[in-house]
């Protein structure tokens, strides 16, 4: 968990490998355009399968979408898996990313008081 805390502070890029003709991979800094690049992703999700659609921060990143609630999730995979709902603002989605990476040391001493 350390070290995806480090990764956390270190990385701080979008990349989305291409997926499907419509998409070209793509190594994103600026949060409008890589937010805008993730929203677009997610047009291609179907069903609650996750499917990859690039990595942030060192994070793999797949997105699954749940049509009773009709939103989508972002599940950003490290040592422990971190989920945040996706919205419709682009900007807004790299903050909700950003708010649940940022859980991480809390998360990381709930698991040494379980132990």
């Amino acid at each position: 968990m350390r070290e995806t805390i480090q990764s956390v502070k270190e990385y701080g890029v979008i990349v989305l490998p291409s997926c499907g003709p419509a998409r070209k991979a793509a190594t994103l800094t600026d949060k409008e355009n890589a937010g805008a690049a993730l929203l677009d992703a997610c047009k291609e999700v179907k069903n609650a399968e996750p499917v990859q659609v690039g990595s942030y921060r060192g994070f793999a990143m797949s997105v699954s979408f749940d049509a009773f609630r009709q939103e989508y999730t972002l599940q950003l995979k490290g040592q422990m898996t971190h989920q945040a709902t996706l919205g419709a603002d682009p900007r807004g989605n790299l903050t909700r990313i950003d708010n649940a990476l940022a859980q991480m040391p809390q998360r990381l001493e709930s698991v040494k008081t379980q132990r």
